[in-house]
Protein backbone atom coordinates (compact mmCIF):
# COMPACT_ATOMS: atom_id res chain seq x y z
CA UNK A 1 0.00 0.00 0.00
CA UNK A 2 2.65 2.45 1.00
CA UNK A 3 4.32 1.79 -2.45
CA UNK A 4 1.04 2.66 -4.16
CA UNK A 5 0.84 5.83 -2.53
CA UNK A 6 4.16 6.79 -2.88
CA UNK A 7 4.24 5.87 -6.73
CA UNK A 8 1.22 8.09 -7.25
CA UNK A 9 2.36 11.04 -5.26
CA UNK A 10 5.77 11.39 -7.12
CA UNK A 11 3.85 12.21 -9.96
CA UNK A 12 2.17 15.01 -8.17
CA UNK A 13 4.39 16.27 -5.47
CA UNK A 14 6.55 18.09 -7.27
CA UNK A 15 4.30 19.84 -9.16
CA UNK A 16 3.48 21.69 -6.17
CA UNK A 17 6.31 24.49 -7.24
CA UNK A 18 5.03 27.21 -4.75
CA UNK A 19 6.07 26.04 -1.65
CA UNK A 20 4.18 26.66 1.24
CA UNK A 21 5.03 29.39 3.73
CA UNK A 22 5.35 32.02 1.24
CA UNK A 23 5.51 35.74 1.95
CA UNK A 24 3.38 36.56 4.74
CA UNK A 25 5.15 39.36 6.53
CA UNK A 26 8.21 40.31 5.18
CA UNK A 27 11.45 41.49 7.78
CA UNK A 28 11.75 45.41 7.46
CA UNK A 29 15.01 46.68 5.83
CA UNK A 30 14.18 50.38 4.25
CA UNK A 31 14.47 50.62 1.63
CA UNK A 32 14.93 46.83 -0.13
CA UNK A 33 11.14 46.25 2.85
CA UNK A 34 9.77 48.97 1.01
CA UNK A 35 10.18 47.77 -2.62
CA UNK A 36 9.24 44.25 -1.23
CA UNK A 37 5.91 45.55 -0.27
CA UNK A 38 5.56 47.28 -3.98
CA UNK A 39 5.77 44.53 -5.47
CA UNK A 40 3.06 42.81 -3.43
CA UNK A 41 1.21 45.39 -3.75
CA UNK A 42 2.07 45.59 -8.11
CA UNK A 43 1.60 42.11 -8.15
CA UNK A 44 -2.38 41.97 -6.41
CA UNK A 45 -3.17 44.88 -8.65
CA UNK A 46 -1.97 42.65 -11.73
CA UNK A 47 1.04 44.64 -12.93
CA UNK A 48 3.20 41.62 -13.26
CA UNK A 49 6.16 43.84 -14.72
CA UNK A 50 6.01 46.93 -11.68
CA UNK A 51 5.95 43.59 -9.54
CA UNK A 52 8.81 42.41 -11.01
CA UNK A 53 11.17 44.98 -10.78
CA UNK A 54 10.10 46.25 -7.60
CA UNK A 55 11.22 42.65 -6.33
CA UNK A 56 14.46 42.65 -8.27
CA UNK A 57 15.47 45.97 -6.74
CA UNK A 58 14.65 44.67 -2.84
CA UNK A 59 16.12 41.05 -4.10
CA UNK A 60 19.32 43.05 -4.88
CA UNK A 61 19.53 44.91 -1.71
CA UNK A 62 19.54 41.48 0.10
CA UNK A 63 15.79 41.29 1.24
CA UNK A 64 15.03 37.04 1.41
CA UNK A 65 11.41 37.28 0.77
CA UNK A 66 11.79 39.63 -2.34
CA UNK A 67 14.44 36.99 -3.79
CA UNK A 68 12.15 34.61 -3.50
CA UNK A 69 9.72 36.20 -4.74
CA UNK A 70 11.59 37.90 -7.77
CA UNK A 71 12.65 33.90 -8.48
CA UNK A 72 8.83 32.77 -8.70
CA UNK A 73 8.53 36.01 -11.22
CA UNK A 74 11.82 34.45 -13.33
CA UNK A 75 10.60 30.54 -12.77
CA UNK A 76 7.33 31.54 -13.93
CA UNK A 77 7.92 34.34 -16.61
CA UNK A 78 5.43 36.68 -14.54
CA UNK A 79 6.60 40.13 -15.65
CA UNK A 80 9.79 39.11 -16.92
CA UNK A 81 11.48 36.29 -19.03
CA UNK A 82 11.67 32.83 -17.98
CA UNK A 83 14.61 32.32 -16.83
CA UNK A 84 15.81 28.99 -14.71
CA UNK A 85 18.89 29.76 -14.56
CA UNK A 86 18.27 33.31 -12.58
CA UNK A 87 15.34 31.72 -10.58
CA UNK A 88 17.11 29.08 -9.04
CA UNK A 89 20.21 31.91 -8.29
CA UNK A 90 18.11 33.82 -6.12
CA UNK A 91 16.28 30.83 -4.56
CA UNK A 92 19.63 30.03 -3.60
CA UNK A 93 20.06 33.38 -2.01
CA UNK A 94 16.96 33.05 -0.34
CA UNK A 95 18.06 29.46 0.97
CA UNK A 96 21.22 30.33 2.35
CA UNK A 97 19.19 33.38 4.51
CA UNK A 98 17.31 30.42 6.12
CA UNK A 99 13.81 30.78 3.90
CA UNK A 100 12.36 27.63 4.13
CA UNK A 101 10.15 27.88 1.32
CA UNK A 102 13.27 28.87 -1.07
CA UNK A 103 14.84 25.61 -0.23
CA UNK A 104 11.92 23.68 -1.10
CA UNK A 105 11.62 25.56 -4.35
CA UNK A 106 15.52 25.08 -5.16
CA UNK A 107 15.18 21.28 -4.37
CA UNK A 108 12.79 20.92 -6.83
CA UNK A 109 14.67 22.69 -9.79
CA UNK A 110 17.87 19.89 -7.83
CA UNK A 111 15.57 17.64 -8.78
CA UNK A 112 14.66 18.35 -12.26
CA UNK A 113 17.71 19.92 -13.25
CA UNK A 114 16.18 23.32 -13.71
CA UNK A 115 18.32 26.26 -13.76
CA UNK A 116 21.26 24.12 -11.87
CA UNK A 117 23.02 20.70 -12.98
CA UNK A 118 20.50 17.72 -11.47
CA UNK A 119 21.66 16.22 -8.22
CA UNK A 120 19.07 14.19 -6.43
CA UNK A 121 21.88 14.47 -3.11
CA UNK A 122 21.86 18.38 -3.04
CA UNK A 123 17.61 18.27 -3.72
CA UNK A 124 17.51 15.87 -0.56
CA UNK A 125 19.91 18.07 1.60
CA UNK A 126 17.48 21.25 0.62
CA UNK A 127 13.74 19.08 1.14
CA UNK A 128 15.65 18.19 4.41
CA UNK A 129 16.00 21.29 6.01
CA UNK A 130 12.44 22.47 4.71
CA UNK A 131 11.10 19.67 6.21
CA UNK A 132 12.79 20.66 9.28
CA UNK A 133 10.50 24.02 9.19
CA UNK A 134 7.71 22.31 8.84
CA UNK A 135 7.20 22.15 4.76
CA UNK A 136 4.86 18.96 4.63
CA UNK A 137 5.36 18.71 0.98
CA UNK A 138 9.40 18.29 1.42
CA UNK A 139 8.94 15.72 3.52
CA UNK A 140 6.43 13.78 0.65
CA UNK A 141 9.18 14.65 -1.58
CA UNK A 142 11.67 13.08 0.67
CA UNK A 143 9.79 9.85 1.06
CA UNK A 144 9.95 9.68 -2.70
CA UNK A 145 13.49 10.00 -2.65
CA UNK A 146 13.92 7.25 0.08
CA UNK A 147 11.54 4.45 -1.65
CA UNK A 148 13.40 5.29 -5.07
CA UNK A 149 16.95 5.66 -3.66
CA UNK A 150 17.44 9.31 -5.35
CA UNK A 151 19.85 10.74 -3.96
CA UNK A 152 20.23 8.64 -1.19
CA UNK A 153 19.96 4.62 -0.91
CA UNK A 154 16.52 3.10 -1.14
CA UNK A 155 15.03 2.34 2.17
CA UNK A 156 11.53 1.35 2.66
CA UNK A 157 12.02 2.09 6.16
CA UNK A 158 12.82 5.73 5.67
CA UNK A 159 10.01 5.87 2.87
CA UNK A 160 7.05 4.63 5.41
CA UNK A 161 8.18 7.25 8.17
CA UNK A 162 9.12 10.41 5.80
CA UNK A 163 5.24 9.51 4.38
CA UNK A 164 3.48 8.86 7.72
CA UNK A 165 5.86 12.39 8.96
CA UNK A 166 4.40 13.92 5.62
CA UNK A 167 0.75 13.09 5.95
CA UNK A 168 0.87 14.44 9.84
CA UNK A 169 2.47 17.29 8.60
CA UNK A 170 0.04 17.82 5.63
CA UNK A 171 -3.19 17.90 8.05
CA UNK A 172 -2.13 20.62 10.31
Amino acid sequence: MVNRILTTLCCVSCLMQAAPGAPATPAPAVPAAANLLSGIRHQRAGDAQAAAKAYAEAAQAGNKWAQYNYAQCLYSGSGVERNLEEAAKFWQQAAGQGLPCACYNLACCYARGEGVPQDYAKAVELWQQAADAGIGAAMMNLAICHHRGLGVPQDEDKAEACLKLALSMLKQ
